[in-house]
């Protein structure tokens, strides 16, 4: 409400500081702090001055979080034993995080960071942000894969 009287540096200062418990939060057993954690960071990326910065910290969250490390779930396999491309999952069965709330959240929290994103610098993020943008449109919910 109040964030647009708010000076560049008093959001940037607060981010500094928030950051990374929030990015936490999104890892707690309430259903309820983890989605008012990703909402807070949603608001507090989109103000903050330079949000490259933060940007080692929230991708990796972002990537566990929607589970993306291994989409195909063919990581530990042998090349050889691979399957073909188009055997590939369409659907995440069991999402890493249960709630279909906070993966609505997740997911526009992550249309937030990469719309902010300088095309530069996401060169430095692009299997990272692929693999966030394909999880979300395997997600089960059918408005997570929409806002993908």
């Amino acid at each position: 409400e109040h964030r647009d009287a708010l000076g560049s540096d008093i959001i940037d200062a607060a981010a500094d500081d928030l950051m990374k418990p929030l990015l936490k939060r999104l890892a707690d057993k309430s259903e309820k702090n983890r989605e008012l954690a990703a909402e807070i960071l949603a608001a507090m990326l989109e103000d903050v001055s330079d949000i490259t910065v933060f940007l080692v910290h929230v991708f990796p969250v972002l990537v566990s979080r929607l589970g993306c490390e291994d989409l195909d779930g063919v990581a530990h396999l042998p090349e050889v034993m691979r399957p073909a491309p188009e055997q590939r999952p369409v659907e995440i069965r069991t999402p890493v995080e249960i709630s279909e709330e906070v993966r609505m959240k997740l997911s526009l929290l992550v249309r937030s960071v990469l719309a902010r994103l300088p095309h530069y610098q996401l060169l430095s993020f692009i299997d990272e942000a692929v693999g966030l943008l394909r999880a979300q449109c395997m997600d089960p919910y059918a408005e997570v894969k929409v806002l993908a």
